[in-house]
């Protein structure tokens, strides 16, 4: 990665497109802009298993006291 990747990625964000949507998914507040982050992920060719798999590391991460990974529904 270059400089301005780096800093893209601290700003939640990428300069590849799909890289850029599981980011964005990664990042979601709510379960509706869950559901839209879902489907701009689902036009960028990230799965609904991908998904789930994403949204569970980003919780875990956001919320590494729970000790486990949560999952949603896909």
């Amino acid at each position: 990665m270059i400089g301005a990747e780096i800093d893209a990625s601290r700003q939640g964000s990428s300069f590849d497109f799909r890289i850029s949507r599981a980011i964005a998914l990664a990042l979601v507040s709510g379960d509706e802009d869950r559901r839209a982050r879902r489907a701009h992920a689902a036009k960028a060719g990230i799965g609904g298993a991908a998904c789930v798999q994403i949204e569970s590391f980003a919780a875990a991460f956001m919320n590494p006291a729970s000790g486990k990974l949560e999952s949603h529904d896909v």
